[in-house]
């Protein structure tokens, strides 16, 4: 019976021992939790008001930690930095939210970064690279999940960055996210990063670029191009949702009486801050000689967001930066 005690009595102490998840457990991080404003030259976020400053971080830079509860056997913290990152290249959106994209996995190579998701995120106003994954920035057997977003500027980047324990990031998400809305920044912006001309309440945006004149047009307005050619931006909805594919055929159709010879020159998927996007560029035979049609399509849910440009063939090289400049902008909020 002795014996039987001193076998049950230990289980139950390695079952204990089990039993103790190995990180320590933090409750979840909710978008109400109440904030702080901290300042640094050029940029300044929210920050809940029982996390504490990590060492000197520097005039523009910051490190603020919550400490973990003692209910684990590795009692990592959960983090968030902002700070000065590389400076990132790219003529315009798309070739700098790749090359932000690179940059980001490359910055933390050396912790073993394993990528799970990257894209686009809204910061400051400004559309950013983004990349979650988990890192092992330790020798100890400690991992942890990070969310990490690169912000342009028109000098350096701004990194902004959180850690939690793995297996933690979902519980906070939210209070995740509210921060990263909190963002504001001084620091001016690159070209391609401009503030938009805002339509359909607000919702939908495009960056107008130089010499350009807004005019009112079929569906939202018309882009007028100094050097030629006009972009139309408008947007419908559907129920059912949009099949991009389906929506490229349908426009196709729509201007088949006007599109002459039409003929696709390149076609790009991809996806952006959320969106289903279909870029096709094109030419047909007009009264006055071949233009050139890039049509982009973007699709969330019911909603189709379209900006179909045209400019003359005679007008593309002069015209296509500002046409770049426009389709690589649109943006949502």
């Amino acid at each position: 019976m002795k014996l039987r005690r001193l076998v049950a009595g230990s289980l139950l102490l390695a079952l204990g021992a089990c039993a103790v998840p190995k990180y320590a457990q933090f409750a979840p991080l909710p978008a109400d939790v109440p904030t702080m404003r901290i300042e640094r030259a050029g940029f300044s976020i929210l920050v809940p008001q029982h996390w504490r400053e990590f060492g000197p971080s520097g005039s523009d830079a910051l490190h603020f930690v919550e400490d973990a509860p003692a209910n684990g056997r590795i009692r990592a913290y959960r983090s968030l930095a902002v700070y000065p990152g590389p400076t990132v290249a790219g003529d315009d959106l798309n070739a700098w939210l790749a090359a932000g994209t690179a940059a980001l996995c490359e910055l933390r190579a050396r912790d073993g970064l394993a990528v799970a998701e990257w894209g686009v995120a809204l910061l400051a106003g400004r559309p950013s690279a983004f990349v979650r994954g988990t890192v092992a920035p330790s020798s100890e057997d400690v991992v942890l999940e990070t969310r990490v977003y690169l912000v342009p500027t028109a000098s350096r980047s701004l990194v902004v960055e959180f850690q939690v324990p793995e297996g933690q990031l979902a519980a906070a998400e939210p209070g995740i996210a509210a921060m990263v809305q909190s963002l504001a920044t001084s620091l001016p912006p690159p070209p391609f990063a401009a503030e938009p001309q805002w339509f359909d309440g607000g919702r939908f945006g495009v960056v107008v670029p130089d010499g350009c004149q807004v005019v009112a047009g079929a569906g939202l307005a018309t882009l007028l191009f100094a050097s030629g050619g006009q972009c139309h931006v408008s947007t419908a909805t559907r129920a059912a949702g949009w099949d991009l594919a389906a929506a490229a055929r349908a426009e196709v159709a729509e201007h088949a009486a006007a599109w002459l010879d039409w003929r696709v020159v390149r076609t790009d998927r991809g996806t952006r801050q959320g969106h289903a996007m279909l870029r096709l560029q094109g030419v047909y035979r007009g009264p006055q000689g071949p233009v050139v049609v890039d049509l982009g399509l973007y699709a969330a849910g019911e909603r189709l967001d379209r900006v179909l440009c045209e400019v003359p063939l005679s007008a593309w090289t002069e015209a296509r930066p500002a046409v770049e400049r426009a389709v690589a902008s649109v943006r949502w909020r």
